[in-house]
C-alpha cells in the first residue's frame, strides 16, 4: 500500500542500497528518479537491478575516472 500518495505527502526521502530495496520501492511506483553507478568491476555475473526503466528518461550521464559511470534518470 502507497501511504504517501494516499495522504498527500510529499516529503521526499533518499535510499542508499542495492536491487533489492530498491525493487521493493519501485513496485509501488515510489521512485521519482534513479542515480545508477556503473563500476566496471567483474564481479562475477553481477546484481541484476531488475527495474525496469521505461517509465524513466536518462536526464544525465557523467564519466568519471577509472571507468566509472553515473547515470540519472528521471520519472517521465
Amino acid at each position: 500500500m502507497n501511504t504517501f500518495k494516499q495522504t498527500g505527502n510529499t516529503q521526499d526521502i533518499w535510499l542508499l542500497g542495492g536491487a533489492v530495496l530498491a525493487k521493493s520501492f519501485a513496485q509501488d511506483n515510489l521512485i521519482d528518479e534513479i542515480v545508477l553507478t556503473i563500476i566496471p568491476v567483474n564481479l562475477g555475473r553481477g546484481i541484476l537491478l531488475d527495474i525496469s526503466l521505461d517509465n524513466f528518461t536518462l536526464i544525465a550521464e557523467k564519466l568519471c575516472m577509472d571507468g566509472i559511470v553515473q547515470k540519472v534518470y528521471a520519472r517521465k
